[in-house]
């Protein structure tokens, strides 16, 4: 993937530099959330970003982060960011965690995800687009108030998701220790508008019948970061699901779909309605045949 920093970005990392303290950058800069997400399994935007530190630089303490809203900001979008500590990936040392207030030494590059985040639908503020920063805040010590790094991102408010999808198992009858394969079909009704997909999911279960379930034996297909053009569909493998253990017989259904929204990025859970993926889970035809006969050789003693 090929980033383009924003101008505002990159004058915020030169100044970061400039300090010698810290630098930071986005993951994706614009993400989006719905007035209405009652079609949705869940609903979430959250911002990811990059935050480094040069081992030729001072210690440098995180001690606290904020959100700064820009010329377009409405204060009622209620993102939320890390307070007291956030958890990061660094791609040459592993997953770790950072608490506020505490040194950070040497050479990092942390992957940290949630900068900003919010849930579910976004209340009392018009469609529009909004700009906003996400301020890192600290210095030489764990009282230091100073701006170490701002990273810019964009909110766009949306009315709603149009977006369905919907799936079917094959085969749609198994007995145990076979496997049946889902596949999905995403349709984007919007119009004037692209669905970018991040991922797919299952819930719960996954295939289940009341408390029972199938197997998760395998993820099938690519949705990820998949674009399906206004009035676009697309139809791709799911995941794979096996009878096994002692369950019983009967129906078994699929709770799943899959996660995206108007950029990439997004996280936007919209699970398979109307048409479901189901597989009916049946004995071995021996077992039958063994059930049968047993049957016969009671009504034989009977009538002895």
């Amino acid at each position: 993937m090929v980033y383009r920093a924003p101008l505002g970005v990159l004058c915020s990392l030169a100044a970061a530099c400039a300090l010698g303290q810290l630098s930071a950058s986005p993951y994706y800069s614009t993400l989006s959330g719905f007035n209405d997400t009652s079609n949705m399994f869940m609903s979430q935007t959250a911002y990811d970003g990059w935050i480094s530190h040069s081992g030729a630089d001072p210690d440098t303490f995180i001690n606290a982060m904020a959100i700064t809203g820009g010329t377009t900001w409405d204060p009622d979008i209620d993102f939320f960011t890390p307070s007291g500590l956030f958890s990061y990936y660094d791609p040459g040392v592993g997953y770790g965690t950072y608490t506020f207030g505490t040194a950070i030494s040497g050479d990092t590059n942390w992957y940290v995800g949630g900068l900003a985040s919010r849930w579910g639908d976004v209340y009392n503020v018009d469609p529009g687009v909004y700009d906003f920063t996400l301020d890192i805040i600290g210095g030489a010590d764990a009282n230091a108030t100073d701006l170490l790094a701002s990273i810019q991102y964009v909110f766009e408010v949306a009315a709603r998701l149009d977006v369905s999808a919907t799936g079917e198992a094959t085969p749609g009858v198994i007995h145990y220790g076979e496997v049946t394969q889902v596949a999905m079909t995403v349709q984007n009704h919007m119009p004037n508008r692209s669905f970018f997909s991040t991922t797919w999911f299952f819930s719960g279960g996954g295939m289940s019948q009341g408390t029972d379930s199938l197997t998760h034996v395998g993820w099938e297909g690519d949705w990820w970061e998949e674009e399906i053009v206004a009035g676009g569909s697309r139809t791709d493998g799911h995941t794979a699901w096996k009878a096994a253990g002692a369950i019983p017989t009967g129906t078994y259904q699929g709770y799943m779909g899959v996660v995206g929204g108007l950029y990439l990025g997004d996280w936007h859970w919209v699970s398979m309605t109307g048409t479901v993926p189901t597989v009916e889970l049946v004995p071995e035809p021996s077992g039958l045949l063994v059930l049968a006969l047993g049957g016969l050789a009671l009504i034989r003693r009977r009538r002895v």
